[in-house]
Parts: C-alpha cells; structure tokens; sequence
C-alpha cells in the first residue's frame, strides 16, 4: 500500500472517521494529484539547478562528475586556506582514481593496495609518464545523498594528519578525484596527486630518509 495511502487513513482515523478506508480513497483522489503536482514541480526545480551547476564545471574537468568536481572545489578552498595554489584536474588521475574507487565497491575493500597487492604507482604510471610523484588519498562513508558526500569525505580527509599533508602538499600540482556508490549506500572515493615539481623529488627523499 503506498505510504500516502497508509497517511491517509490514519489521518481518517484520528478525525473519528468510522469507516477509515473508504475516507482514505476519498482523500487519496482529491487530495494526492496535488501532491504528485508538487512533488513534480520540485524535482524539475532541482534538475534546472543540477543543470545549471553542471555548466560550471570547466573543459578540462570534463572528465569528472558534478560531485567529484565540487570535491575539488572544496580541496582547492581548503589549499587557498593555507595559501597555496589550486590544482590542475588531469584526466589520467581522474581515470585511475575512479577505477580505484570502482574496485574496492566491488570487490569489497578498502586499501591503497588491490588484493593483487597493485598500489597507486601501478595505477597511474602506465597511463601517464609526465609526474615526478604521486599521492593518493581514500576515504569511505556512509550517505544517501550524493550531493554532501564531496563535502563529508573531504572534511574526513582533512580531519586525518596524514590526508591532510597530502591535500596540502605545496608542491602538488595536479589532482584527479573518483567517487563510486557501493552497496549499502557506501560512498568509496579516491583522490590521486600528481606533482611536476622537481621539489616533490626532495620531500620524498626526506620521508625515505628522515
């Protein structure tokens, strides 16, 4: 029985109808086409201001979701914070970031190694030869609503000292972000960095050799 059907009725009931269901019928022919109008006249609302928000996401970021693309806008929010500059999307890391994020749905789990032991390296560096380095972020949560989960896993990643040097590493220059919906409403979502700069060579030789 739909739910307005079920309202219906027990709204019946509380007026003291006696005969709930045949009031309830009543209600639902006069009263759920306005419902159904309204309820319209919101979702076409909603997708005139997708729409007019998918306009804004630039060429270059083509490659990208609208969730994956406000990510960036948050990470880029959070570097000018720290004043640092705002990455680059660069397709290649968009590609193996979504593959990444797919893989763990699928498969069922959550590491920067697949159960073949293949990490970040084996990921990107077949596709594109122009990074110096590479970093990669992960995050997994919960949600039913696409349009906070960039915002949610970014404050995750923010929240944890390791992701958050990695979001603001001054020498990253270009950053590719994949969200895939897993089962149980589980968001799995990958950001992958990309450097040119020669100064991410030293950084990694100060961690290898602190």
């Amino acid at each position: 029985m739909p739910i307005a059907k079920i309202q219906f009725r027990e709204l019946c009931r509380e007026a003291g109808v006696v005969d709930a269901e045949a009031c309830a019928e009543e209600l639902e022919k006069k009263v759920a086409p306005q419902i159904q109008k309204t309820i319209d006249t919101f979702k076409k609302a909603e997708q005139n201001r997708l729409a007019a928000t998918i306009k804004t996401i630039p060429t270059q970021a083509a490659c990208m979701s609208l969730w994956e693309y406000q990510m960036v806008v948050n990470l880029n929010r959070d570097r000018a914070s720290h004043h640092l500059s705002a990455l680059q999307v660069d397709c290649d890391l968009v590609q193996a970031a979504k593959n990444h994020s797919f893989d763990m749905a699928i498969r069922d789990y959550f590491s920067h190694e697949d159960p073949e032991g293949k990490g970040p390296g084996d990921r990107i560096f077949p596709t594109t030869k122009r990074f110096l380095c590479i970093a990669e972020n992960i995050a997994m949560s919960n949600g039913y609503d696409w349009e906070k989960v960039s915002a949610t896993a970014e404050k995750q990643l923010m929240d944890s000292p390791g992701h958050k040097a990695n979001i603001l590493a001054p020498y990253s220059t270009h950053i590719g972000i994949g969200i895939f919906k897993g089962q149980k409403e589980i968001f799995y979502t990958t950001q992958n960095f990309g450097s040119t700069d020669r100064r991410c060579i030293d950084e990694m030789k100060k961690k290898q050799h602190p």
